[in-house]
């Protein structure tokens, strides 16, 4: 029961931090790795602008399948996920 109610935190923390979440532009090669691994499809491109949902498990695998570390991870920027 008590560990049920700790992981619960994590999906409404996963709501608040994924608003946060950013793609630097100016790294992104556009290869798509962190749309096509997200599990909640939180992630869309519109005109070559990423937009993160109110989706977000906080799983971090955007952030771990991008090949160029272009991802900010909302609250956790200066948490190194990527290598």
């Amino acid at each position: 029961g008590i560990l049920t109610g700790v992981l619960r935190i994590q999906q409404w923390g996963g709501r608040f931090n994924g608003k946060y979440y950013k793609v630097y532009d100016d790294v992104c090669v556009h290869c798509n790795k962190c749309v096509k691994n997200c599990p909640v499809s939180n992630i869309s491109v519109k005109d070559g602008k990423f937009t993160f949902g109110k989706r977000c498990l906080m799983c971090m695998r955007c952030a771990f399948e991008c090949p160029k570390n272009a991802i900010k991870i909302g609250f956790f920027e200066k948490l190194n996920v990527n290598g």
